[in-house]
């Protein structure tokens, strides 16, 4: 075999990219032991042994889409979906080499003690090449035709997989020679073991898909864009991103502005691994302030791969000198006008550095028939009824990026989408800046979308509980909850800056209107105006109480590029923090006549903590949990 394909980078990238189901499955041991050893195995009977083959069976049916490339990223629909389609297949296969486990120990050809779990350290691997083979076959060489070949490995990829194997055995025996270590060895040892066993099979698959150019041919298509949103943000946004994907809508929209004959990928706020990068790809990535160092590292791999990059978003459209140094172009503004021409530009090999998006009016009639076309679970994610805000904050960038323009939507083809929404969701979350913008069309929307039935939220300024007729109109359409940044409370010398902060002093008044409607809030508060003090913490703390939220959100001012806070300070020389990253709500990036830096970023996860816990709703329910679980504990 000439110059073989090498298998083990490639494994420990996809291993490294399962790393959530790596623990998973630890875990499920970790519990399988503590019942069977607190003599409570008929729990592991009955419900840890049914999930470690469900799991089991789904690991090894989403290897392959991972190694053939079918799939980049693993998504929990397809992996239920894959459990249940394969748990019959693994479960049989292991019930085979308990009963020949079983007929040995009988025998008297194997000794007693050899017991059961020994037999699957030493012969899972069987099981998982043989079903690896299974799934590629259903998925893959019968649908497309190809003739059974044989899997080879060079001599040097063979002893790769006995010394994997056997670096296995070694960690799963290790336990029984040192008991008395000062570590919890074999919790450690089960957790690498089980890494081992990912490792093995991702480097299996690996083979597999080398034997067949034809799925390379087939997943790596030349005419293919990636669509990327970094994660960013640190662990918090890492853990949320496990347990709540997210489209971006911006994707939605280049989607249905690219001509067909393109295929698709999709990162929107994952942990970036290796192995996503490909090289002679369209990459498109949209990217705020706190998310752009990544966005950038991202951005300067795919081109040295030989990848054409375009980068756009908020960030970008303020600071495109900077965003050429990483990529290919950028696009200024809205993309809906700039995409086609970029296609077009990239077909015939011309791209231009800089491309000038404006704010279209018809923007929501661009992609409505692609939209429509699109699955329930994509639609959802893109439920937007205006575009814009009619305030013109002065810590915030929408009003720039769309222009200073309120855009809405045909009312009747967002009632087409909820409809298409409905036949598998009744919650949904419009992604408007401000649903409120156009008074007159609101009360139109919340008419047209009350007999649907359905329950949502949206984003809202307080103004709306000005007039108690839309309010109850809002809470009968099916509105649940609102997300308001109020920012500041009342009494703030900033109220002087106008626009929604001018109804400071009405804020508890309104605040209560919209709780007594049954609509609860979500309430964001700022902190770090120029009228702010370290001391003046307890009456904002007073304040946000009172108002008494489902969540309480509070944040540090963040001068971000593209708003006339960004610009007065530049003007005034009082940026003291260009790292990006500290741009996330957290920092005090600028000098503050009235706050010590220091101070406030090292008190900032107590004051966060302390205003969440202490005066929101999920905050108290909190501090409940926690104080109970004490009490329990010192019981």
């Amino acid at each position: 075999m000439n110059n073989p394909r090498p298998l083990l980078p490639a494994a420990f990238h996809l291993t490294n990219s399962c790393i959530l189901l790596i623990f998973l499955a630890f875990w499920l041991d970790v519990f399988f032991n503590y019942f069977n050893l607190t003599g409570q195995s008929w729990i592991s009977a009955v419900l840890i042994v049914p999930l470690r083959i469900l799991m089991m069976a789904g690991i090894l049916a989403t290897i392959p889409e991972l190694a053939s490339r079918e799939h980049y990223l693993i998504n929990r629909r397809r992996f239920i979906k894959n459990a249940r389609q394969y748990w019959p297949l693994y479960a049989f296969m292991a019930t085979i080499l308990v009963l020949i486990h079983m007929v040995l120990v009988v025998s008297g050809l194997i000794p007693p003690r050899f017991e059961i779990y020994h037999a699957f350290a030493h012969f899972d691997v069987l099981i998982g090449f043989f079903l690896l083979h299974t799934v590629f076959y259903g998925k893959y060489l019968e649908p497309m035709k190809l003739p059974g070949r044989r899997v080879r490995l060079s001599g040097s990829e063979s002893a790769t997989v006995l010394g994997i194997y056997a670096l296995k055995l070694f960690c799963f025996y290790l336990p029984y020679y040192y008991q008395n270590a000062v570590i919890e060895l074999p919790r450690f040892a089960s957790l690498f073991i089980i890494y081992l066993d990912f490792l093995l099979l991702a480097y299996l698959a690996q083979a597999i898909v080398r034997t067949y150019p034809e799925l390379d041919a087939e997943y790596n298509p030349d005419k293919e864009i990636f669509f990327i949103n970094p994660l960013g943000g640190g662990i918090f946004y890492y853990i949320s991103s496990m347990f709540m994907p997210r489209h971006t809508p911006a994707f939605m929209v280049l989607r249905a502005l690219t001509p067909e004959g393109y295929r698709f990928r999709e990162f929107s706020f994952k942990t970036w691994h290796p192995h996503y990068y490909a090289p002679n790809k369209l990459v498109a990535i949209t990217c705020f302030t706190s998310n752009c160092s990544d966005a950038y590292e991202i951005a300067q791999e795919f081109r040295r791969r030989g990848s054409t990059v375009v980068l756009g978003g908020p960030h970008v459209t303020y600071m495109p000198e900077e965003a050429l140094e990483f990529c290919d172009c950028v696009v200024l503004g809205e993309a809906e006008s700039a995409w086609p021409e970029i296609i077009a530009d990239y077909e015939a090999g011309a791209m231009k550095q800089i491309y000038r998006g404006h704010a279209l009016d018809n923007c929501h009639e661009l992609i409505h028939a692609e939209l429509m076309k699109s699955p329930p679970a994509m639609v959802r994610d893109f439920l937007e009824t205006t575009r814009g805000c009619k305030f013109r904050c002065s810590f915030c960038a929408v009003p720039n990026l769309s222009e200073g323009k309120v855009r809405t939507k045909s009312i009747d083809d967002l009632v087409q989408l909820l409809k298409r929404v409905r036949t598998e969701y009744r919650e949904v979350t419009f992604i408007d800046n401000n649903i409120y913008s156009d008074p007159g069309y609101a009360r139109e929307l919340f008419e047209a979308i009350k007999p649907l039935n359905m329950r949502w939220m949206t984003q809202c300024t307080i103004d709306v509980a000005k007039n108690e007729q839309t309010l109850r109109l809002m809470r009968e359409a099916g509105c649940k909850g609102l997300l308001i940044g109020f920012e500041i409370s009342e009494g703030s010398f900033e109220k002087q800056q106008g626009g929604k902060l001018s109804m400071a002093d009405n804020f508890r008044i309104y605040a209560r209107k919209i709780r007594e409607q049954g609509i609860k809030i979500k309430a964001h508060f700022i902190f770090g105006f120029d009228s702010d003090r370290l001391r003046n913490l307890i009456k904002f703390w007073r304040f946000c109480f009172s108002i008494h939220p489902v969540v309480t959100v509070i944040s540090v001012l963040t001068p971000f590029p593209g708003t006339k806070v960004h610009t007065d300070m530049l003007r005034e020389d009082r940026i003291t923090d260009l790292n990006w990253r500290n741009y996330g709500g957290h920092t005090l990036v600028f000098r503050h006549d009235h706050i010590n830096n220091f101070v406030l970023r090292k008190g900032w996860p107590v004051i966060y903590f302390f205003f969440f816990s202490t005066t929101s709703f999920i905050g108290h329910i909190y501090l409940a949990v926690i104080f109970v679980a004490g009490v329990v504990h010192f019981m």
